[in-house]
């Protein structure tokens, strides 16, 4: 598990979990359950990736005070 964070707060936070890829499809759900507990414990966290057999990038996008996973294409660049 990698977090990458800032102290600015402004800045994209994105939190990272990889796997084996000869991992059991059951064991990849706990771990992206996994992740999604991480995220929700990190306020500032607005990009979580799986990387299991391929990569699978997520926006954390909140409403209504609830905090969702949103598949996106890529992770956008820092700057």
């Amino acid at each position: 598990i990698r977090y990458f964070f800032d102290s600015d707060t402004s800045k994209k936070q994105c939190l990272i979990i990889t796997k084996a890829p000869q991992i059991s499809s059951q064991e990849a759900k706990e771990a992206l359950a996994q992740l999604k507990s991480y995220v929700a414990a990190s306020m500032n966290c607005k990009y979580a990736l799986f990387a299991w057999q391929q990569w699978q990038p997520y926006q954390i996008v909140v409403s209504d005070g609830r905090r969702t996973f949103q598949k996106i294409r890529e992770l956008p660049q820092s700057k």
